[in-house]
């Protein structure tokens, strides 16, 4: 049975804080010395980045980035992937301007969305502008991405504004580590669980097994928690009509 990932895109930050927090609690455990490089780094990344939580939680900012950040994110993504998709359609004109969409993105790279926020606000920027300009213009028009383009313009430019409205404030440098803290306590982890994939393969009578599946019922919980707030979103919604 395939092990469930946590969806982290989804989590709001406390939950994505804790949700660290309770691997790292998990993995520690075993007291497995093939895992304390890896473990120690997710711990420490842990660390720094509930401490800068805690002075920025009181602030809407730091909401509205991760929000702004997140719109940009999915519009990008889902530019690349339709335009990555439309390469295999069936009809030749389609498949090209497929390819031209998906180059004119590559050409910045294939993983825009994990950039750091100066360096994808700038990039996005400039890659509208090629999405505007022709053949290009033409190319996203074909597979249907004109309006998912307009998107990420939309998002890129609220989130900039809002980073600059933030960053004229005492406590600025502080919110945008948080943010940028969470990327970085999520890669600490998904490197942990590369680590303890490979051992499971080397060795898996070594118990590796049974912490990937806690791991894997651990996301599943939270995962469950995504459910559970839009649920409670739609009806206060609806109460509030």
């Amino acid at each position: 049975m395939e092990n469930t990932n946590p969806r982290f895109s989804h989590y709001n930050q406390s939950e994505c804080i804790q949700y660290l927090l309770d691997a790292a609690a998990l993995c520690a455990k075993p007291n497995n010395e093939s895992l304390a490089t890896p473990l120690e780094a997710l711990v420490q990344g842990n660390t720094k980045l509930v401490q800068a939580f805690k002075k920025d939680k009181k602030s809407n900012i730091t909401k509205l980035l991760t929000l702004y950040d997140q719109r940009r994110d999915d519009a990008v993504v889902c530019l690349r992937m339709c335009a990555q998709a439309y390469t295999n359609h069936y009809d030749a004109e389609t498949r090209e301007a497929a390819r031209i969409v998906l180059n004119t993105i590559d050409k910045y790279g294939k993983s825009l969305h994990k950039l750091n926020y100066q360096s994808e606000t700038s990039v996005l920027s400039n890659l509208y502008t090629d999405c505007t300009s022709e053949p290009v213009a033409s190319a996203v028009a074909k597979i249907h991405m004109s309006d998912v383009v307009e998107e990420k313009k939309t998002a890129n430019d609220l989130f900039n504004e809002t980073y600059l409205a933030r960053v004229e404030e005492s406590a600025a440098k502080d919110q945008v580590a948080t943010g940028e803290l969470v990327q970085e306590a999520i890669a600490n982890y998904r490197h942990l669980v590369t680590f303890i994939e490979a051992y499971n393969t080397i060795d898996p009578d070594g118990g590796y097994d049974t912490l990937l599946k806690q791991l894997s019922e651990l996301a599943a919980k939270y995962n469950g928690l995504i459910t559970t707030n839009e649920t409670k979103e739609e009806v206060e919604e609806e109460t509030q009509a």
